[in-house]
């Protein structure tokens, strides 16, 4: 397996330029396509150019329609994609709430797929500590990353709550001061819940992100990223820097509000 998907970055808040992108659609089926379109784009670029495609998933409501259309695309070279988990909630792998259950029902369980191309967090383990150790540990097999080296995605798909969180990166919490592992287990509080999250030197390593961001709800807190209001620890979406990689915002009209998006 090529290096080319593992790096040997030091765990360090990302310095580099990155470059980001704001697209504005007028509602959450168009946001579903733009966001399909853009991750069969990069699918297929990344297969091009390394034989793989690896993708973090995420949870929440707005991904689902963009994982239905993915499903039905004629154009995914399935075979080759991989894929992974940005956060999970500490619940069975059949549970409503489950980020992996969202998966396999509008995803996974609609395309063809072999068992080593799903890398999901297996809750089952127990304590969230060990699962989040057991899910490090198959980022770095799967990654082929050695102690010290961190995985690169193609891709990770991220949404934004309301308090400005993303993965399970919330504000003021000490998994966003993480730097010696790749994924840690933290808590939601409202509702209050385990999770499994990968850290920021994980996130930020990433050639590509993609916000899905839908809703009035969300208006708020995507000024605040958008337009680098209060501190940074109040909205760890804003520490989604990545070091040497693309970052794109895909919000309808009713989240971006007045804002001036951009292709």
């Amino acid at each position: 397996m090529s290096d080319s998907h593992c790096t040997n970055s030091r765990f360090e808040s990302a310095r580099g330029m990155n470059f980001k992108w704001v697209r504005r659609v007028p509602d959450k089926q168009t946001l579903a396509r733009t966001a399909a379109d853009e991750v069969l784009q990069l699918s297929n670029a990344a297969i091009d150019e390394r034989g793989v495609f690896r993708v973090a998933l995420g949870g929440g409501s707005t991904p689902r329609g963009m994982y239905e259309l993915l499903s039905d695309s004629m154009a995914a070279r399935f075979d080759r994609w991989h894929f992974y988990w940005g956060d999970e909630r500490c619940v069975p792998s059949d549970h409503t709430d489950s980020n992996f259950l969202l998966a396999q029902q509008t995803l996974l369980g609609r395309i063809p797929l072999l068992d080593h191309q799903i890398h999901r967090v297996r809750t089952e383990i127990g304590h969230p500590g060990e699962v989040a150790s057991d899910y490090e540990d198959e980022l770095r097999r799967s990654f082929d990353c050695s102690k010290g080296g961190i995985p690169r995605f193609d891709l990770l798909l991220l949404g934004l709550g309301a308090d400005g969180h993303t993965a399970s990166l919330f504000p003021k919490s000490a998994a966003l001061n993480e730097t010696s592992c790749l994924v840690t287990a933290t808590q939601a509080d409202l509702p209050q819940s385990d999770r499994i999250t990968l850290t920021l030197p994980v996130i930020n390593e990433a050639r590509a992100v993609i916000f899905t961001v839908a809703g009035s709800g969300k208006a708020s807190a995507l000024q605040a990223v958008l337009k680098g209001l209060g501190k940074p620890q109040d909205f760890p979406a804003r520490l989604v820097v990545p070091r040497d990689g693309t970052v794109l915002w895909v919000a309808d009209e009713a989240a971006l509000g007045s804002s001036r998006g951009e292709a």
